[in-house]
């Protein structure tokens, strides 16, 4: 093969076009001599440069570009389309297509390091028995004041509450001093939740009185259980903080509640309350607890008021 030594060629006319035509089914072919066949393109000034370099192994692959369905829009991508032959001597047809989405189906979850996780990806509610047994339901967080908060629960479940209680007037939801408030059970059945069932238990409450404690216990019977702590100082800053578990349904139905005071000093009445109750077992099936109802001792005259925060959760049995 005869070579020809040049370093440029230019065409007779301005702004001519050059053509090389092979003969026959031949190719223009970029030789490598020292390297591989490498085809740079320069820039108008010859400053900068791109190359397209040859690969260093041994293939003699060819790819077509695509001669159908030109789509030369944004986010297209190559890819190779069909294939003709097989290894290193394979004729690949390429095509314009979309950027290929994400196998959803086999994501390795140590490959994710940010994100959001759409939550339709997430069961709800959490089994279980992956270890979820406890859901939060609702968080109340009051911005202005209230005599009643209410809570609808579902039959034969097992809940647990938590709260913060701060207490003040109905008029203008002002601050003051509260001695505590009502928990009522409503049966969830009937007309607009009317109809309290009955509840038997006790309440313990510890009295401090000059450093000394004393216990006094009470049987309570009816649709109100109270929960009352010494009078808490609002002025101060204070309020009262109370647990409850409670198990809704028929008969078996039960209700365990905390309630404790933030210190205040010069007052020694109720520090702390404990309360059990449960539905009366002579009451009919029909009379269920499924309705709970928070209210301040003297709704007429007190309130809940701003920041006052209940969460209720419950527990998960599948």
């Amino acid at each position: 093969m005869s070579k020809i030594k040049i370093n440029q060629i230019e065409s007779l006319t301005t702004d001519g076009d050059l053509s090389i035509t092979p003969n026959g089914t031949g190719v223009f072919e970029v030789a490598g001599e020292d390297d591989n066949g490498t085809l740079q393109l320069n820039t108008l000034t010859q400053s900068n440069k791109v190359k397209i370099k040859g690969p260093s192994t041994a293939e003699n692959y060819t790819m077509i570009l695509p001669t159908t369905d030109i789509d030369l829009s944004t986010n297209k991508i190559l890819k190779v389309d069909s294939i003709t032959g097989s290894g290193s001597t394979a004729v690949g047809q390429l095509a314009y297509t979309d950027l290929p989405a994400e196998d959803g189906n086999n994501l390795n979850a140590s490959n994710i390091t940010s994100g959001t996780l759409a939550s339709a990806r997430i069961p709800s509610p959490l089994p279980a028995t992956t270890g979820a047994g406890f859901k939060l339901i609702s968080t109340t967080t009051l911005s202005s004041q209230v005599s009643q908060i209410n809570f609808t629960l579902d039959d034969d479940s097992l809940y647990k509450m938590i709260g913060e209680l701060r207490f003040g007037y109905l008029s203008n939801g002002s601050a003051t001093t509260a001695s505590g408030m009502y928990l009522k059970l409503f049966n969830g059945s009937g007309s607009g939740y009317q109809q309290e069932v009955v509840a038997t238990g006790y309440n313990a409450d510890f009295i401090t009185s000059g450093g000394t404690y004393a216990q006094n216990f009470n049987t309570t019977s009816g649709q109100t259980i109270y929960s009352y702590t010494k009078t808490l100082t609002q002025a101060a800053g204070s309020s009262g903080h109370f647990l409850a578990e409670f198990s809704t349904g028929g008969k078996n139905a039960w209700l365990f509640l905390k309630h404790r005071d933030q210190a205040t000093s010069g007052y020694y009445e109720y520090n702390f309350h404990e309360q059990k109750a449960s539905i009366n077992n002579s009451q009919s099936n029909t009379k269920k607890f499924t309705y709970l109802r928070l209210e301040t001792n003297n709704s007429t005259n007190y309130a809940f008021i701003a920041n006052t925060k209940l969460y209720l959760y419950k527990y998960m049995e599948a």
